[in-house]
């Protein structure tokens, strides 16, 4: 049996990155990653085989505020041998570097459960900060509360004429990159690179981008899968922005012109997420009388110490 001695854990690199990305495969669907960490098992004189891998990408909230997510997975056969701990190690290392004081780990497990995922969180220092909701709602009901509202703002003149939604193989993609990067987390090459597995897939058209006079001012990634239609994240230039002096025109009008999308696509179901502390997307929630389909915990700490 193999140990942590006999794993090596590096930066991925070429070809080594997607491997490290499809170990990470349900992070990558719902989220961005940032540079990912191979662990390399060594032993045996065989050719190295990956048993571990991790991604840091540096977050950017709507106050300013900064944070690492931290995505990880060991295969199963290899836990319990000490390789979290040292991608662990690695993901605080990588927060120093980028200046980053925070930490947070997303976990599908029961926070009050025996989970082993949740012993290792609470015995490297992490606490649980919220909860982060997954609510599912009928894609026509949601279009049709959206769309009149979509077409008064357009008629009053508060939405640009020359605001349209195109599909993301459609636009600017280093602009894209450097919006993303900007205001939402990640480097430029490392959100070029994520973009570039997302065109690779099936559902590449799925993911729109607000362009005003050719210039990108938003992101929205999305999903319609089965019939289902996931918003995965939203990204905004400062201007369109609410908190920028904007009337909330831009989130309004990429939603309702990707659920339109997804019904031409067949889509029954719409799902999206929020923290416990974002009221006002919950309140929509339950006007829409949509219904909590999953529920994960969302876990912090300082970057500080081991």
């Amino acid at each position: 049996m193999s140990t942590a001695a006999d794993v090596e854990v590096r930066l991925a690199v070429d070809g080594e990155r997607r491997a490290c990305r499809l170990l990470l495969a349900e992070a990558a669907r719902r989220h961005e990653l940032g540079e990912v960490w191979g662990a390399w098992e060594t032993s045996g004189g065989e050719a190295p085989r990956l048993v571990g891998a991790l991604s840091v990408q540096p977050v950017v909230h709507a106050d300013g505020g900064r944070e690492a997510a931290v995505w990880g997975r060991v295969v199963r056969t290899h836990r319990r041998r000490g390789i979290g701990a040292r991608l662990f190690a690695v993901a605080c290392d990588e927060s120093r570097r980028l200046g980053v004081a925070t930490l947070r780990i997303i976990s599908d497990a029961d926070a009050g459960g025996d989970s082993p995922d949740v012993a290792f969180l609470a015995a490297r220092g992490f606490a649980v900060a919220e909860t982060l909701s997954t609510f599912e709602v009928a894609t026509a009901s949601i279009h049709a509360d959206l769309e009149p509202l979509a077409k008064r703002m357009t008629e009053r003149g508060m939405i640009p004429a020359e605001a349209r939604m195109v599909p993301l193989r459609e636009a600017p993609l280093r602009a894209v990159a450097r919006l993303h990067a900007a205001h939402l987390g990640g480097t430029e090459a490392s959100v070029l690179d994520s973009i570039a597995e997302r065109l690779a897939r099936d559902d590449a058209d799925d993911h729109g981008v607000l362009l005003i006079d050719g210039e990108v001012h938003g992101l929205l990634f999305g999903t319609t899968v089965d019939g289902v239609t996931t918003i995965d994240a939203e990204v905004l230039s400062p201007t369109c922005r609410v908190s920028g002096g904007g009337s909330g025109w831009a989130s309004l009008f990429m939603l309702a012109e990707r659920l339109a999308w997804g019904l031409r696509r067949g889509s029954r179901s719409t799902r999206f997420s929020c923290t416990s502390g974002n009221r006002p997307t919950r309140r929509l929630a339950k006007r829409l009388g949509a219904r909590e389909v999953g529920v994960e915990t969302v876990y912090r700490r300082n970057v500080e110490g081991r």
